[in-house]
């Protein structure tokens, strides 16, 4: 195994959480392949994330990433971690939603797990 002896670039952290984030769009996409959307369009995702929170890194993320789908894209800005982790909780507890993919950087959905309900 290869270790790293040095300091990271300063766009590291960026880039894993972007990389992260590519990964779970592809799951999400490949995972929802099966519904079905209205004709034409690939449906809508309610996108909330602690990322993409400047108006310019959404649209490179839509110009780049989701070129070429078809469907739409709500983003909603998460301004720490804990708004997001509690909106998913508070979801979850309700059973329904409205966020369809949530967005953060690697330990920030720690906090975020299924209890055993009663």
């Amino acid at each position: 195994m290869h270790r790293f002896k040095g300091k990271l670039p300063a766009h590291a952290p960026r880039a894993a959480a972007l990389a992260a984030l590519i990964a779970l769009l592809t799951v999400v996409a490949v995972g929802t392949a099966g519904a079905k959307p209205t004709k034409g369009s690939a449906g809508s995702v309610v996108f909330m994330s602690t990322q993409l929170t400047p108006v310019t890194e959404q649209q490179k993320f839509i110009d780049v990433t989701l070129k070429g789908f078809s469907g739409s894209v709500q983003f909603v800005p998460a301004n720490a971690p804990s708004d997001l982790v509690t909106r998913i909780n508070a979801e979850a507890q309700a059973g329904s939603g409205t966020v369809s993919l949530a967005g953060a950087t690697v330990g920030d959905l720690e906090t975020s797990r299924t209890s055993p309900r009663s």
